[in-house]
């Protein structure tokens, strides 16, 4: 259970600091943004997440660079922190705070899952 809250602390971190544009970032951003998404809205196992996190990071020209939002009103890793006292909950809570921040981006973010899933259960059958 540690495993799935440590990297909803990684996703949350990288998208919160993007970089500027560029390959490592581009790569970076979305695929710790797919992951995002299929830990907090489609709440599928660790191992499926860090599948597509992997498989998305290793395919070049997949993603694009997204302009990132403003994190104003965002949980950091301050908040983290903050409630070690029960870090499953605040490591869920920061994570979906950075995932509402890229809302205006969430569709790009759902054709890369989607796009990312056909070809890992392709492999897989």
């Amino acid at each position: 259970m540690a495993g799935r809250y440590r990297q909803l602390c990684v996703d949350a971190y990288a998208v919160q600091h993007p970089g500027q544009p560029g390959p490592q970032a581009i790569q970076s951003v979305g695929g710790h943004l797919v992951s995002l998404l299929a830990q907090i809205e489609l709440n599928l196992p660790l191992s499926r997440s860090a599948a597509l996190l992997e498989r998305g990071v290793r395919r070049k020209g997949l993603f694009t660079w997204l302009t990132p939002p403003t994190f104003d009103s965002a949980h950091t890793v301050l908040f983290m922190q903050a409630n070690l006292g029960d870090p499953a909950w605040a490591a869920r809570e920061w994570a979906a705070s950075a995932w509402r921040a890229w809302a205006p981006h969430h569709a790009q973010v759902r054709a890369w899952y989607d796009e990312l899933s056909r070809k890992l259960d392709a492999r897989s059958a």
